[in-house]
């Protein structure tokens, strides 16, 4: 799977926002997630409530769709981002994570790190 992920701040509410190629499910994904309001001890900022999956009614496949609604939400999709996520789709590809900045059209990549036990 191929994470593409940015994040964007709507009605004051911080939101994580993702899109990728799930090459299991040879399909298209996306998600909205919005900051939980819960304080954390450890201060850090946890996205578990879902405002929005295209496997939801109504269901979504392809990629401008997805972006279609993300869009009509009220967010705004960084640059190369849907080139990006193309990319994945004809390259198969698992394991990408892209990070956005959503003021720039600047991007990090990196290699998934294992999970520590």
């Amino acid at each position: 799977m191929s994470k593409h992920i940015f994040k964007q701040t709507l009605n004051g509410i911080e939101h994580q926002i993702q899109i990728g190629w799930d090459k299991p499910q040879r399909q298209f994904y996306g998600t909205i997630l919005a900051a939980s309001e819960d304080d954390t001890p450890d201060g850090k900022t946890y996205y578990d409530d879902i405002v929005w999956m295209n496997i939801y009614p109504p269901v979504v496949y392809s990629l401008e769709g997805i972006i279609q609604e993300i869009t009509r939400q009220g967010f705004t999709i960084p640059n190369q981002l849907f080139e990006n996520v193309c990319e994945d789709f004809y390259n198969n590809t698992v394991n990408r994570f892209k990070y956005y900045e959503t003021d720039t059209p600047k991007q990090q990549e990196h290699a998934p790190q294992p999970p520590s036990f």
